[in-house]
């Protein structure tokens, strides 16, 4: 959630550290989506985002998380535990693979980040 007054970037760097324990940098949108709630009859957008974490340590918010899970790209795994992730985790890997990202990468990296 983005609270009044704060960047996108701000909130997402402060959900990161508060749910996992990371200090992330944006690096690029991966996807915006939406969850359809048929219960409530609401619909929930949200964006995907790649982030860049130096550190590999995961300090897990235990209320909303019960486990988490690193992965190696390209995936050669199924994903079925979040609706749509693998097919994000399958377009951010073409894209970081391509070089696309890769030039954005070496300069955040080169400037610290």
């Amino acid at each position: 959630m983005v609270n009044r007054g704060e960047s996108f970037d701000s909130a997402l760097k402060r959900q990161m550290f508060e749910e996992f324990g990371l200090a992330v940098e944006p690096w690029f949108i991966v996807e915006a989506y939406e969850i359809h709630v048929s219960t409530a009859q609401k619909i929930i957008p949200g964006v995907r985002f790649a982030c860049l974490a130096h550190q590999k340590k995961i300090n897990l918010n235990k209320r909303e998380f019960s486990t988490h899970k690193w992965l190696s790209l390209p995936l050669k795994e199924t994903l079925d535990w979040i609706d749509g992730i693998e097919k994000a985790i399958h377009q951010m890997t073409t894209r970081v693979l391509s070089g696309e990202e890769n030039h954005n990468l070496k300069d955040d990296l080169s400037n610290g980040g």
